[in-house]
């Protein structure tokens, strides 16, 4: 059973010698392992002073956002949810980590999952036809 997935979020260059050495990536010392049980402890704790719902909501968002503008590691570990959510979710996860793994290849290392956010969303604003009990939120 599959509940883990183990990636490296690197492009390399061409090597004559050959390509990295999979133990190179994958030694328990350098894989980060991403724990969302955890960081659901972490908003609850961050979120539990805040009075109302919509500051709750404010508090989460930013940390969230914060968490998005951070650089991925090297190599990561973070769980598939697949047998809850299908191939879908693993499968959007792993190409969002290509584009920003393509964008550090040419240059753009701080690019992150905030700035690949910030160019789909729009695009899917776009798209949508959004409730406007819910305009507030992305406004």
């Amino acid at each position: 059973m599959v509940t883990d997935i183990a990636v490296v979020n690197k492009l390399f260059r061409h090597n004559p010698d050959g390509p990295p050495r999979h133990n190179d990536f994958f030694s328990e010392d350098s894989v980060e392992i991403k724990d969302h049980d955890k960081l659901m402890k972490e908003l609850a704790e961050l979120t539990s002073a805040a009075a109302n719902p919509t500051e709750k909501l404010r508090i989460a968002l930013s940390h969230s956002e914060n968490t998005a503008k951070k650089t991925l590691p090297d190599v990561e570990r973070f769980p598939t949810h697949f047998y809850e959510d299908g191939i879908t979710g693993v499968e959007g996860s792993l190409k969002c980590r290509a584009i920003i793994a393509h964008r550090h290849f040419i240059g753009d290392t701080d690019y992150s999952f905030h700035d690949l956010m910030q160019e789909i969303v729009p695009k899917m604003q776009n798209s949508c036809d959004l409730s406007p009990l819910h305009q507030d939120l992305i406004d």
